[in-house]
């Protein structure tokens, strides 16, 4: 079954109670205080985003989020389609998520405090999305495409990664081990900065 649920310029929370939809989609647009968009018990395995302005980031660079929040993570499989600047605190509803796949015209922030990515194997970004998961670990991160976009690009990465390549932004892939053997990293255009600890000399790097 597939269900559709939506949230427009609300500037409280909203709790979705009671969806049995194996595929879901969620959008969410125009939430710029801290509310709270609850999935509540959800069961979809298939989940996809419409996320448009959520959230804000003040001058002096204080950020303020919008939490997706579900009662027990079921979504392996997620999408997210991006209008505008999206600062999001996820709370659960990646946890599951073994595909992330991030595409349009805006840009994603996830925040540290509560976004767990710990069972992602691959990320795709496409069109002009920016994403930015730099400061959440991503210990089972193989795969990142992410070639096709040009936005900018902010990810974390241990040796787990084999295949990492981004596109014309200016990305920062941060390893926090040293690159696996056979890894390949091209980070394509842009003023890119790639962190390693360690080395490989084995590794095929194109920054």
């Amino acid at each position: 079954s597939v269900g559709t649920l939506k949230v427009s310029n609300q500037t409280v929370g909203a709790t979705f109670t009671g969806s049995t939809a194996s595929a879901l989609t969620l959008g969410v647009s125009g939430v710029s205080k801290a509310a709270t968009v609850d999935l509540d018990d959800a069961k979809a395995t298939s989940l996809a985003l419409n996320l448009s302005s959520l959230g804000n980031k003040a001058a002096d660079g204080t950020i303020t989020n919008v939490t997706l929040d579900q009662n027990a993570a079921t979504a392996t499989a997620v999408t997210a389609e991006l209008t505008g600047s999206n600062y999001v605190n996820f709370n659960t509803v990646l946890n599951a998520a073994k595909s992330l796949t991030v595409e349009g015209t805006g840009s994603l922030t996830a925040a540290v405090t509560n976004t767990n990515i710990g069972a992602l194997e691959t990320l795709t970004v496409s069109e002009s999305a920016s994403v930015d998961v730099d400061a959440v670990a991503a210990g089972a991160l193989k795969t990142v495409a992410a070639a096709g976009t040009t936005g900018a690009v902010a990810v974390q990465v241990d040796d787990t990664a084999t295949a990492v390549a981004t596109g014309s932004g200016n990305d920062t892939v941060t390893y926090t081990a040293a690159i696996g053997a056979n890894a390949s990293v091209d980070l394509g255009a842009g003023d890119d900065t790639l962190t390693v600890t360690g080395a490989d000399k084995t590794a095929t790097i194109n920054a």
